[in-house]
């Protein structure tokens, strides 16, 4: 792998799979002040390009940040569908957003009848006292890590001004059994090297009743966009189940922008898309070695 500029990145999107669709989207909407952008059903031609047909006509909604400066949040309804357990699954095992104040979060977070289970108290990372983060559960199942980054974090590109409270997904955290073959995926795709080390995960070791200093086998691999991708490997973790319609509850998918003519240059065939947020470009749904879906999207 090369070290030149990541092709691959930023994040598109967040897609999550819910029973309920407008509960969760409620959910975003009163704590975090997101905008509801769309209430749409996903059409045939959609449904085929990701080679999911059972997910034609089932509704999806698109919600905004509050100032409409990141559209990152996708919310496909499958009624019946029940929640995962937080973090037990293999896959996308969280969404890493950035925030203006995640301190405050934490206050309103705490406040009674809130749909957000705070499962990591506001502290500093191990790897850097410049980022300060919390760890939610929500009403689908999904894991937020809710971060603020206060100075520059070598050698990372991350973003330092979120324009709004709650912003943008930057950073996708994915579980799986084998690192290494998880990270080779990503490699090949962004033209990249991860780098390699171990640390304590808190969120996890609470998870799964372990010490809270046992350390955890990640990656992390930089993004174009300022955005980063994470591989914990898990090993206690178990497979995600799909639901019958074709993707997993909870954070079912993550798209993410990819160099135009990558696609091609990689051997991958893709579909040209003309549904909205798409306009016309190629686009292709992987599935990676950790069971997780990433759609990949071409984008100048």
């Amino acid at each position: 792998m090369t070290n030149t500029d990541p092709l691959c990145g930023p994040v598109l999107h967040g897609t999550l799979l819910a029973g309920d669709a407008d509960a969760v989207a409620a959910a975003y909407i009163d704590c975090f002040g997101f905008r509801l952008l769309a209430d749409c059903r996903i059409s045939a031609e959609h449904a085929g390009a990701w080679q999911l047909p059972a997910l034609a006509g089932q509704r999806m909604l698109l919600l905004a940040t509050a100032s409409g400066a990141s559209e990152w949040l996708r919310i496909v309804e499958a009624p019946g569908c029940a929640a995962p357990q937080p973090l037990r699954h293999h896959g996308w095992m969280a969404l890493e957003v950035h925030v203006q104040d995640v301190d405050a979060l934490a206050e309103r977070l705490r406040q009674p009848g809130s749909p957000f289970t705070i499962i990591g108290e506001p502290a500093f990372l191990e790897i850097s006292d410049k980022i300060r983060a919390m760890q939610v559960a929500g009403p689908a199942g999904e894991v937020l890590y809710l971060t603020e980054v206060r100075a520059p974090v070598p050698p990372f590109d991350l973003p330092l001004a979120p324009v709004d409270p709650v912003d943008r997904l930057f950073i996708p955290v994915l579980s799986t059994a084998q690192r290494a073959a998880s990270l080779a995926l990503h490699e090949r795709l962004a033209g990249k090297s991860g780098l390699v080390l171990d640390t304590r995960v808190t969120v996890l070791n609470r998870a799964f009743g372990h010490p809270i200093e046992r350390q955890y086998p990640i990656a992390v691999l930089q993004l174009a966009g300022q955005a980063l991708l994470e591989i914990d490997q898990v090993d206690d973790a178990t497979p995600a189940l799909p639901h019958a319609c074709g993707l997993p509850a909870g954070i079912a998918m993550i798209s993410l922008a990819i160099a135009p003519g990558r696609l091609a240059a990689l051997g991958i065939a893709g579909s040209t898309l003309a549904a909205p947020a798409y306009g016309a470009r190629r686009m292709v749904l992987l599935r990676g070695a950790g069971g997780e879906l990433i759609e990949l999207i071409e984008t100048p």
